[in-house]
Formats: C-alpha cells, structure tokens, sequence
C-alpha cells in the first residue's frame, strides 16, 4: 500500500501480532485519517509536520488522540494551522463536546497571540480535496452515527479506506462509483457468527464483506481487512480468505 497505518485495531489491549494502536492512518508526512490511539507512535517532531487530518467520524477510538496531538505541536506550527477534515456531525462533536474549554481548551481561539493552531473544514459525501497532490475523495458510508470513507490516489496507486461500516445497498453503490482500485480496506469487527450484533453496531464479519465483493462489478486488485476487535480476532482469522490480508502497523 501507498500509505501506512499507525493504527489499524478496532479496541486496545491487542496482542503484537494484530496490531495493538487504534485507527490512524498516514498518507504523507503532513496528512493522517483519523487520530485513534495509533497516533502516539509518531515523535513530537513528526507530529509537528501534520497540518492536515481528515477524519471518518467522531467515535472515540477515532478521535482520542486529536487533542493530545494538537497539545504538543503548540508553537510547532509557524506554517499554518492544522485542519481538521470532516463531516459536519463530526465537527459540530468536537466543538460540543471535546474542543470546549472543559474537557479540552478550544483550540479555534487559543493560544492567544500565537499562530492559530486549529481550524475546522466542512467536507460532504463525494467531495474531493487535493492536499500536496494528494487527492482525497470523500464518500458515506453505513454506521451508527454520520462516517466517511476516503478513497486516496497518491503515486498512481488508488486505495479506497471504507471506514466504519456495515453492509447495506448505499455502501455498495458508493463503493461502485471508484473504478481501478488497486487496495480496498474494509473493516472486520466481528466473527460471522455475531453478524446481528455486527449489523446492529453498524459493522463488517467476513461472511458480510464476501457478500459485499460479490455485489462489486469491478473487484479490487487487493483487499485488507483492519478494525478487528480484539475479543473477536482468532474467529475472525479462522474465517479469512486466502487472498485477504491483514493491514499490519509499525
């Protein structure tokens, strides 16, 4: 793949081997998809180069570690601020309840006479952004709050990151839209066997995403699967295809 995650487990206290670090993904030095726990892998000094994350939506094990990151890059960021990409359930979370000078300082306004160090961008479903020529396409998927997924082209390579998700006819229309795509990463929460609680919570088994690549018309050349619950992980590696393979972190 052409990006990297930092984070790829759908909970904490994961074993080495399925990698431990919530969902974080690095597109390019200045650029991540969400701020789960994975983000505590980087330095201080890579941290201080990121001016852009987009994020899928606003649970915690998503976003948990935004405020912390934007806490260490202050007086860091004589370049611009870092904008936060997401949509507007999203953002109207982290204003309400995280940017909102009780749980964490409102980093819109402060620090005072410094570079402003935070700023918000409204995205919607199928909207494109080109960052550092990078372009990032926005699209909805299905789960129990607002979430998008990002299809990235970056270096010629088209990687399409579904997000949290379940199976639903929407999901397999946006999914259709992207044509030649070289890695689909698609969520694996929970075993087949726990497929109503998977439905219910607004996530994928392996028995849900084999129906899903059925219903693709234009299969991907490669398939991952991340956001694997840490209770669930040796049911669903039982029931792995041949030809998927597990997003690894670092």
């Amino acid at each position: 793949m052409n990006i990297e995650f930092l984070g790829s487990n759908g909970g904490i206290g994961g074993t080495a081997e399925f990698n431990p670090g919530s969902t974080c993904i690095q597109v390019s030095e200045a650029i991540l998809v969400d701020a789960g726990t994975g983000l505590a892998k980087l330095t201080v000094e890579q941290m201080s180069k990121i001016r852009h994350v987009f994020l899928t939506h606003a649970h915690l094990d998503h976003i948990c570690c935004l405020p912390l990151f934007l806490a260490n890059i202050i007086g860091k960021n004589n370049d611009g601020p870092v904008t936060i990409h997401a949509n507007s359930s999203t953002l109207d979370a982290l204003q309400q309840h995280v940017f909102n000078q009780v749980l964490w300082p409102d980093f819109t306004r402060l620090p005072a006479h410094e570079p402003q160090l935070l700023q918000f961008n409204t995205l919607v479903s199928r909207q494109v952004i080109t960052v550092d020529g990078i372009e990032l396409t926005a699209f909805a998927t299905t789960h129990t709050v607002p979430t998008l997924g990002y299809a990235i082209k970056k270096a010629g390579v088209h990687t399409v990151f579904a997000a949290d998700t379940t199976l639903t006819d929407a999901l397999v229309a946006e999914l259709q839209r992207f044509s030649a795509v070289d890695h689909l990463i698609l969520e694996c929460s929970f075993a087949s066997a726990d497929e109503a609680l998977a439905i219910r919570t607004g996530h994928l088994t392996p028995a849900l995403i084999r129906q899903l690549l059925q219903r693709l018309e234009q299969p991907p050349q490669q398939v991952w699967l991340t956001h694997l619950k840490p209770t669930a992980v040796s049911a669903i590696v039982s029931e792995l295809e041949p030809s998927w393979a597990l997003v690894s972190s670092h």
